[in-house]
């Protein structure tokens, strides 16, 4: 059995009326590899914010 190295239940992320991570559920495992992928690009990336706010 693989070791879970990341794991997230319902992550959100609100600024003011803006919804930035509805409800984000993520298990990664040891030797997975991930990417985020979506439409715009930004210089502060949220969902990377909250991840590096948990290690």
């Amino acid at each position: 059995m693989n070791e879970i190295v990341l794991k997230t239940q319902n992550l959100s992320k609100k600024y003011k009326d803006f919804v930035a991570l509805d409800n984000v559920c993520i298990n990664i495992q040891r030797g997975d590899i991930y990417g985020l992928i979506r439409k715009k690009w930004s210089r502060k990336d949220n969902s990377n914010e909250s991840y590096n706010n948990t290690f």
